[in-house]
C-alpha cells in the first residue's frame, strides 16, 4: 500500500510538471506573438517629417528676361524635424529641393570643401 501511494504521488508530480511546462510554452509563444504584432505594427519604421521653420531671403533677387525665365534668390532657413521613430534616428548630409506645383524651384548650390 505504500508503494501505490508513492506511485500516485510521483504521477500527480509528473502531471503537475508536465502543466506547467505547458503553460511555460504557453507563455513564450503568446510573448513571441505580442512582441511581433509590436514590432510590425508599432515599432515600424517610419520616415521623420521635415518642416521649413523659419525661412528669410537675402537683398539679392534677380529675375531673367522673357527669353530666359528665372530668378536667383538666397535663402537662409531653419529646417524642424520630428521624429516618428521608436528611439534615435541618426541623419546623414543632404540637399533639399524646394518645388512649387510639381516643378523644382529651388536647389542649393554644391558645397565645396577645403582639401587642407
Amino acid at each position: 500500500m505504500v508503494e501505490a501511494g508513492s506511485v500516485e504521488s510521483q504521477d500527480l508530480r509528473r502531471q503537475k510538471m508536465k502543466k506547467y511546462i505547458i503553460y511555460g510554452v504557453a507563455f513564450v509563444i503568446f510573448q513571441v506573438i505580442v512582441l511581433s504584432i509590436m514590432g510590425l505594427t508599432i515599432m515600424k519604421f517610419r520616415n521623420p517629417k521635415f518642416r521649413v521653420r523659419s525661412a528669410t531671403f537675402d537683398d539679392t533677387f534677380d529675375v531673367g528676361t522673357a527669353a530666359d525665365p528665372s530668378f536667383n534668390i538666397a535663402m537662409n532657413t531653419k529646417f524642424g524635424v520630428m521624429n516618428n521613430n521608436f528611439g534615435p534616428f541618426k541623419y546623414q548630409n543632404a540637399t533639399v529641393d524646394f518645388y512649387y506645383r510639381n516643378t523644382k524651384i529651388l536647389s542649393p548650390p554644391p558645397k565645396i570643401q577645403n582639401s587642407s
